[in-house]
């Protein structure tokens, strides 16, 4: 990754970041016990650009975040027959998206953020993601911090086209869908910080690997979820 930033003394901060990554995996199974495929081979790549963009007007610290990816992945299996290119294929997506940020300073000790996402990728419609936070100085170092939105994320290649022994991925899969919010109470100091955060979870669509037979396991997006818990 490279990354470049306007001076910290600038009233208008802007920052950019430009990156590459390549993912590699395989699996060989030289005696498997069910027909299927007993060698799998995926490689994925990204390369992409953040920027970001911020200026404090008045009570208010506004932002605007642009992202723009573009993913690839070949993945290729060998049949139990041995014949390869069973399921060799090339796949590729643009993604990206729009941010909205504004911070309203109430009060010295209280602050409330709003964001809007628009979520972009060429394989499916745009999507609004809205987020909102509270930040809240109770006394001296102790915070109280909460921040609620929608939570959403698109299938990764490996849930899509993943093929193994009694495992595989869905190449139709949607993406997750749901909402989520947290709470807690943090301490900060000049060298050390602690939190306690409960945070819930509500899924409208979550992405599972689960069985669908005696000897088949496979990545579905039909199931809902609730989440709950504390850190």
């Amino acid at each position: 990754a490279l990354g470049w930033r306007t001076p910290s003394a600038a009233a208008t901060q802007a920052r950019v970041v430009a990156f590459g990554r390549v993912e590699a995996y395989a699996f060989n199974d030289p005696d498997p016990v069910f027909a299927g495929s007993p060698r799998f081979e995926l490689m994925d790549h990204t390369a992409g650009a953040i920027a970001r963009v911020g200026r404090g007007v008045g009570g208010h610290a506004l932002s605007a975040v642009g992202e723009l990816y573009r993913e690839g992945a070949h993945t290729e299996s060998t049949s139990a027959a041995g014949a390869t290119g069973e399921a060799a294929r090339h796949e590729a997506r643009l993604r990206g998206a729009l941010t909205a940020l504004d911070t309203w300073q109430l009060h010295p000790r209280f602050s409330l953020t709003g964001a809007v996402r628009l979520d972009l990728n060429t394989e499916r419609d745009a999507v609004l993601a809205p987020h909102v936070g509270l930040a809240w100085r109770l006394v001296g170092p102790v915070w109280l911090r909460g921040n609620l939105g929608r939570l959403f994320r698109d299938p990764g290649f490996d849930e899509r086209f993943f093929v193994g022994q009694g495992v595989r991925g869905d190449p139709g899969l949607r993406a997750e869908d749901g909402w989520g919010g947290d709470l807690g109470v943090q301490w900060v100091s000049r060298r050390w910080s602690a939190e306690l955060v409960g945070f819930a979870q509500r899924y409208d669509r979550l992405i599972l690997f689960a069985p669908l037979g005696a000897y088949r396991v496979q990545a579905q997006d039909r199931f809902g979820a609730r989440v709950d818990g504390v850190e």
